[in-house]
């Protein structure tokens, strides 16, 4: 095996020594033990603020490489077990009660994800937004909407993270979505419920440009991750052709994939890059969808 150049520069001059020699002058200890080969190194600069470099041969592998700052998660199990035990008191005195707590391991740790995943976003699309406003951005809310509801419990027993694109105006618009549940986790990108124009330009585009539809909805680095789901229509909706080639893709009433995950993927630390890979994935269908809906992508 050959030799290697491993360059260190440190604000420290390791002694080349017998353990525990000091020179004159004044010393500090340094914690990067064995650096060298010794068993201390020792500050001692000519100067304040002098920066000093070693090049130094070493066999492969020797050259110890300052560990970085370990990453915490933003998706915890404290996420998930909140949830557990919210469906299991979903009442306001409750929730009343650990609302510090949802604040700590549910909205405070997700505003942080949708902003920290910001960048990332922006490479796959800058049409898409990643707003982390606690208000009004990509967090949903987690009370419900009990208006017109026969369940009248007050709270949602998950999470969602919606990140819309940059024309849309409602959770019924083009985008990608993480959901948070105890046992229910996934991403989904695409368009959720769409209302009736444009669910009808989407259609409307699958009838005229099949092949452009098939090249983004089969595209393999898209169905490796993603599942087409979502409703779909019995009969094939007036205006089109039964007897099209993609009359089963045109009577969808949704148009989504969904990748599902587990609790512990999503609990890992790398998982604001786990989600920008999967959107990245599902980019050329969303670009179709964003182009039948007369959107830039």
């Amino acid at each position: 095996m050959g030799h290697w150049l491993c360059v260190a520069a440190f604000r420290r001059v390791c002694l080349f020594g017998e353990p525990g020699s000091r020179p004159a002058g004044p010393h500090v200890h340094d914690p990067l033990t064995n650096l060298f080969g010794v068993s201390q190194c020792e500050l001692e600069l000519p100067r304040p603020g002098t920066s000093v470099a070693f090049l130094f041969e070493t066999e492969p592998g020797d050259c110890p490489v300052p560990a970085a700052p370990a990453r915490r998660a933003f998706v915890t199990p404290e996420l998930f077990r909140f949830f557990e035990e919210l469906a299991k008191n979903n009442r306001r005195d409750w929730f009343q009660r650990n609302k510090e707590r949802y604040h700590a391991v549910v909205r405070d740790p997700l505003l942080e994800f949708v902003q920290a995943l910001g960048p990332a976003l922006e490479r796959v699309s800058r049409y898409v937004v990643a707003d982390p406003r606690p208000v009004g951005g990509a967090l949903f809310r987690i009370y419900r909407d009990t208006r017109f509801a026969k369940d009248k419990t007050p709270y949602k027993t998950h999470a969602g993270v919606h990140f819309r694109h940059a024309r849309a105006d409602d959770v019924h618009s083009l985008g990608y979505y993480l959901h948070l549940e105890p046992g229910n986790v996934f991403v989904g990108a695409g368009i959720w419920h769409p209302g009736s124009e444009p669910l009808r330009a989407i259609r409307g585009a699958i009838a005229a440009h099949p092949e452009r539809w098939k090249r983004a909805a089969e595209d393999r680095g898209f169905r490796r991750h993603f599942d087409l789901s979502g409703e779909t229509l019995t009969r094939t909706p007036r205006g089109f052709d039964p007897e099209h080639p993609l009359a089963a893709e045109i009577r969808r009433k949704d148009y989504i994939g969904v990748a599902n995950l587990t609790q512990a993927e999503a609990s890992r630390a790398d998982f604001p890059e786990r989600f920008a890979s999967l959107a990245a994935a599902a980019s050329p269908f969303m670009g179709f969808l964003a182009r039948a809906l007369g959107a830039p992508w």
